[in-house]
């Protein structure tokens, strides 16, 4: 009978306990930039974002201050909400938003400019107007030009294992960039990935101390990097002396005919991989981009693989050719090379099917690298005048023997 009694108490304290234990609270933060600019009859289309930790029902979002004569807010009752219109007047406009849910507000105060060349500055992207690291840090999507101040580097992806300095560096695969280049808070970084090859030679605080503090302007995909917002896959980048490294893609004119990383599937698909001897095929790696090995099952096999780009009108156009690319393992580092296993063509009567149905140029010039898994720049590669018209496409083409063999990796592909 005691037994039953102390089971009772205890349970019913157990109960009590769950009864009066409290859920986490709700929080509600804002994670659109907290300004904009819009040229004068402009088109303005601006997404204020929040988000909310322990939703308790809808979040209302509501706007203060008095707005420029065309413009709206809109709450789009989905945790966001949109100015929009087209501006009449000059000038700048101070805004207040406040987020709401489960009894929680936030308040941001917002400025809105009206100017007279629209120019952002957190940047659209663009060459010409590269992302701030604030505007990268909310706008992860897709590859776009970034700027900022190199920072640190990180051990982890993790912000509390940020480091802010670049002395007993060890870490060469990633840096940090931010706006301000005092910045010693991990919240206001952008994480890079240095890719092997020309960005991480350049950038890696390992063995470029003297970089830190330097403004750099990057292109890369705004995605994820450890778990935190990121620039991976970069291809290309300039300090402030004037220093470069990597592929350089189309300018924001729009002037490259084909970018394309390859480091992703939507890029990799839209090149056609054709088999015409052996069972390897070309595949995706997001970090290598395409690759073709003639080695499996510990033996060399013989290959001949194409993989074709979509087809372009390159009339008028400048007609060259850049990518990076490298090769591997150190043992077969030298293999092929001279027999012109890895090799690049250019076709404008190619629709689909056996490469050998069309008519195809060997492009020369092309620059190769001498250390394994070293990603070089191919150099410019000039496409003969000739097939500067509709139709064009060019093609990586690889080789390889029952005897000997060696991985190839492309990406970063680029024609102007």
């Amino acid at each position: 009978m005691k037994r039953v009694k102390l089971f009772s108490i205890v349970a019913i304290m157990a109960i009590l306990a769950a009864c009066t234990k409290q859920q986490d609270p709700t929080v509600v933060k804002f994670k659109s930039e907290a300004s904009c600019s819009v040229k004068v009859n402009g088109n303005l289309d601006f997404l204020v974002k929040v988000r909310v930790t322990n939703s308790k029902g809808n979040t209302t979002i509501t706007q203060e201050g008095t707005l420029p004569e065309g413009i709206t807010f809109t709450d789009n009752g989905d945790e966001t909400a949109k100015l929009s219109g087209t501006p009449t007047l000059l000038g700048t406009f101070a805004l207040t938003f406040k987020a709401t849910n489960n009894g929680i507000t936030t308040t941001q105060a917002f400025t809105l400019t009206v100017n007279e060349n629209g120019a952002n500055p957190g940047g659209d992207g663009t060459e010409s107007s590269p992302y701030s690291v604030a505007s990268a840090k909310t706008n992860q999507s897709g590859s776009k030009w970034v700027t900022g101040y190199i920072v640190g580097y990180a051990w982890s992806g993790s912000n509390t294992e940020y480091y802010f300095s670049a002395d007993t560096c060890t870490m060469t695969t990633n840096i940090l960039i931010a706006d301000v280049a005092t910045e010693t808070s991990g919240t206001n970084c952008l994480i890079v990935q240095l890719p092997a090859g020309a960005l991480r030679t350049g950038l890696n605080l390992k063995d470029n101390a003297v970089i830190l503090s330097k403004k750099v302007v990057l292109y890369g995909e705004l995605t994820a990097y450890f778990g935190q917002p990121g620039l991976k896959n970069t291809s290309y980048y300039e300090l402030e002396d004037g220093t470069t490294g990597g592929t350089k893609p189309g300018g924001a004119s729009g002037d490259a005919v084909l970018n394309e990383s390859l480091t992703n599937q939507t890029s990799f698909g839209r090149f056609t991989a054709i088999s015409v001897t052996g069972d390897e095929v070309w595949t995706l790696s997001t970090t290598y981009g395409a690759m073709i090995s003639g080695f499996t099952n510990n033996a060399s096999h013989e290959n001949e693989d194409w993989f074709i780009s979509p087809a372009m009108d390159l009339t008028g156009k400048a007609g060259t050719l850049q990518f990076e690319h490298a090769r591997g393992p150190a043992g077969s580092i030298t293999v092929g090379v001279t027999q012109g296993w890895y090799s690049v063509w250019v076709s404008n009567d190619y629709t689909s099917g056996t490469p050998s149905t069309a008519t195809w140029t060997e492009l020369t010039g092309i620059t190769h690298g001498t250390v394994a898994w070293g990603f070089v720049t191919s150099g410019t590669v000039s496409i003969p005048e000739a097939n500067r018209a509709a139709n064009c496409r060019i093609a990586f083409k690889y080789l390889c023997s029952n005897s000997e063999s060696a991985t190839w990796e492309v990406k970063n592909v680029v024609v102007q």
